[in-house]
């Protein structure tokens, strides 16, 4: 990915304050690469090098999700049978 460098849209303007850091944050520099806004000229070296590189970002990409994204390819049946068992529950 490609990210500009553009000010930060933050919908709780307190999450400093949470002593965490956003995730889009902590992950962007491990699935991009950030240009600044003063130097928007870089953009079409970076993007070629993006695409020299695309084996070992895909593997860099495979690495992070396996970490952040729980039941991949399967979200949708694991939240049905969540529900399910949430339901069943509430109605004991």
């Amino acid at each position: 990915m490609l990210f500009i460098d553009t000010p930060l849209k933050e919908h709780n303007k307190n999450w400093r304050s949470l002593g965490i850091e956003p995730i889009e944050l902590q992950l962007r520099h491990k699935i991009g690469v950030s240009v600044p806004l003063a130097r928007l000229s870089e953009v079409p070296d970076e993007i070629e090098n993006l695409l020299k590189s695309r084996a070992d970002w895909q593997e860099m990409l495979r690495e992070i999700r396996e970490i952040h994204v729980y039941n991949f390819g399967h979200s949708v049946e694991k939240g049905v049978d969540y529900i399910r068992e949430r339901l069943k529950k509430s109605c004991i």
